[in-house]
């Protein structure tokens, strides 16, 4: 099994279609990320920077569950603030207009984070109309990846 960066671009993405509410990271830092990945539990390490250079389409390092890399092909997620019962955000992005390795074969992933909407915040960030800093809100990411050893 392979990794993917596709989770923490997937996450800085999210980050982007806030348009605010999360500030991304500014520093290429590097995370690790739990997936499920077609029935795996891995952890990949990702870069924490959505810079224009890679666009969010890096590879990601697998560092538990396996060896290798994962390049993304597409990725989408939400954020769903379950208190108000209402969407915060969704993202959808294919890499190539969905050709960039179209002939590879690929493996999907995903990954559902729950906490308070304030833990998903930054300091100084505005709390959206009609929600609450206290407010349950699951993000959940899906990628598609292609396995490189």
């Amino acid at each position: 099994m392979k990794t993917t960066k596709l989770l923490l671009a997937a996450a800085s993405v999210s980050t982007l279609a806030l348009g605010g509410l999360v500030a991304s990271p500014a520093l290429a830092a590097q995370q690790p990320q739990p997936l499920q990945c077609d029935g795996h539990q891995i952890t990949v390490r990702v870069n924490q920077n959505n810079s224009q250079d890679h666009g969010g389409w890096g590879a990601a390092v697998l560092i538990d569950g396996g060896s290798g890399v994962l390049v993304p092909t597409s990725f989408n997620g939400s954020f769903y603030d379950e208190t108000a019962g209402q969407e915060i955000f969704s993202f959808e992005q294919v890499k190539g207009d969905g050709n960039a390795n179209h002939n590879q074969q690929t493996i999907s992933c995903s990954d559902t984070t729950v906490g308070t909407l304030g833990s998903f915040l930054e300091p100084g960030d505005e709390v959206p109309p009609g929600m609450s800093a206290d407010d349950v809100v699951e993000m959940s990411i899906s990628v598609t990846a292609v396995a490189r050893s």
